[in-house]
């Protein structure tokens, strides 16, 4: 958690708050889905993308806007100090070559791949990556000006990652580290579909409670070591093997990949129920 009850609501507020936001997004997509033709993709692309990346854009900015009017709230609630207003008028701003290209490769080039693969439900198969890839375009916005609020304020020591009950092995791994997202740690890492999110902290005596969704991604991270050092054998072909797909298709996997995939096996060796994580 944080310092505060009240911060540790409007942390949750604010996390709702850009599902829904996402949300409102990926159902304007779902309106603009049916101009991309199957029979005629690059005649339709172009209008498609016009029609996609216009809603994504507003949405990103609607996001950072959401996610402003958060930090200053809980910098309020956390050490009774308004925003400096260097910080407070922080925004990421839409990028729109990056969203142009993420809706190309997520609509129409990924409707080709899954024709050319003989797949039986091309639109349906590109819709869900389409719809995956919108929102973490949507949610950027808001990551983005977190991380740069948190970084530009002087009283901003680092950032947690903020995940659901349903998260990923991956956004588990990353969210179990605390909050030591500062500014030498690069940008907010996510996928499609993500929908974690980010809880600054102020406090330098240590006084700073992690939320209650990254404490339970460090108890299944410890879970996992404990488990990979009581039986070693069942991750000793991850770490000694090699990638099996992508460019770099025979390397030895790092240990961070190697990593990853152990927690992977380990969340799915036992189950959801196993966990009853909060939603």
């Amino acid at each position: 958690m944080s310092l505060t009850a009240d911060g540790a609501r409007l942390t949750e507020a604010h996390r709702l708050a850009q599902l829904a936001q996402a949300r409102k997004v990926q159902a304007q997509l779902l309106a603009v889905w049916p101009m991309l033709s199957l029979d005629d993709i690059d005649g339709t692309r172009e209008q498609w993308l016009t029609e996609a990346v216009a809603p994504v854009l507003a949405g990103a900015a609607t996001s950072a806007q959401i996610a402003a009017r958060y930090y200053q709230a809980f910098r309020q609630v956390e050490i009774a100090e308004p925003v400096p207003p260097s910080v407070g008028e922080i925004r990421a701003a839409p990028n729109v070559a990056r969203a142009t290209v993420t809706l190309d490769l997520a609509g129409p080039v990924a409707l080709k791949q899954a024709i050319s693969r003989g797949s039986q439900t091309p639109k349906r198969d590109a819709l869900a990556r389409m719809l995956g890839d919108s929102q973490r375009l949507v949610l950027d916005g808001g990551r983005s000006t977190l991380a740069s609020q948190v970084h530009t304020d002087q009283r901003g020591r680092a950032y947690a990652r903020v995940t659901s009950g349903k998260a990923c092995a991956f956004c588990l791994m990353l969210a179990s580290r605390g909050a030591v997202y500062a500014k030498d740690t690069g940008d907010f890492n996510a996928h499609g579909t993500c929908a974690c999110s980010v809880e600054p902290q102020f406090d330098a005596a240590g006084n700073y409670r992690l939320p209650d969704s990254v404490a339970l991604a460090q108890s299944k991270w410890d879970a996992y070591r404990l488990d990979q050092e009581n039986n070693p054998d069942r991750y000793a072909g991850i770490f000694s093997g090699t990638k099996t797909h992508g460019p770099n298709k025979g390397e030895q996997r790092s240990i961070s990949e190697a990593d990853l995939l152990g927690f992977r096996r380990f969340l799915e060796d036992r189950g959801p129920a196993g966990w009853n994580p909060a939603t």
